[in-house]
């Protein structure tokens, strides 16, 4: 498994006590209609097997507790995909963490119920036709697997993020004025993760997170001294590359 979840688990477990949280993030990124939906779907599916088989075998049965929410950002807004599409505030606390006020975490008690709620929250999720795509994915959507013990304390946080597909210029001047306007969205919030990417690696001063809701939505998992992020970048030709950031 691409997070190395049984060193992560372990990691957890030696760190009982101490107020750890360990984040781990895996994204999705690439150009629009390149597979990254389909992916993904596999993704979450192997993840949630192996989180739960791991649980019970370093924890036992019974003890922890996996809550799930799944949410969009479309458009610079947050929407519950678990909630009606409850529209979401995002909020930043005084002790510079991000908040998302009014999402919901549903307690799960297996994987066959966690995989129905995905794909549940898959299907709500905003998609269009475009000229490149007949399901064309128009939000950058979050699923995030919360793991914690029964007198709630949290150990361990999994977020599965499917990013909307960059847009170039000349393949989208038959679309519609609204997909043009989302298209540009889009692209920008990517830019925006990008130039924070690039921050991180250049080791510079000031990382640009406040640029867009979605590298707010994603700074925890970046800046973590004990935090991973993983990333499927899916190029236009059949290839795809595995980075670790």
């Amino acid at each position: 498994f691409f997070f190395q979840a049984e060193d992560g688990i372990r990691d957890v477990e030696r760190s009982r006590g101490l107020g750890d949280v360990y984040k781990r993030q895996c994204f999705a990124y690439g150009q629009t209609g390149s597979g990254k939906t389909y992916t993904m779907k596999g993704v979450q599916k192997e993840a949630i097997e192996e989180l739960f088989n791991l649980g019970k075998k370093f924890y036992g049965s019974g003890v922890l507790n996996y809550k799930l929410s799944f949410f969009e950002i479309y458009g610079g807004r947050l929407f519950d995909l678990l909630n009606q599409r409850c529209q979401l505030n995002l909020l930043e606390d005084a002790n510079q963490k991000i908040q998302i006020q009014g999402l919901e975490e549903k307690i799960i008690k297996s994987p066959e119920e966690m995989i129905k709620m995905i794909e549940y929250a898959n299907a709500v999720r905003t998609t269009c036709a475009t000229t490149s795509n007949d399901t064309s994915s128009r939000s950058h959507a979050v699923c995030r697997i919360l793991i914690c013990t029964k007198d709630n304390k949290s150990i361990g946080r999994l977020s599965l993020v499917d990013l909307a597909g960059s847009e170039r210029a000349q393949d989208c001047q038959s679309n519609n004025r609204q997909r043009r306007l989302e298209g540009a969205d889009i692209n920008k919030s990517l830019l925006s993760l990008k130039e924070c990417i690039r921050a991180i690696d250049s080791k510079g001063s000031h990382i640009p997170f406040r640029a867009s809701k979605l590298t707010m939505v994603l700074r925890d998992s970046f800046i973590g001294s004990s935090d991973r992020t993983v990333s499927y970048t899916h190029l236009t030709l059949p290839t795809i590359l595995l980075v670790q950031i």
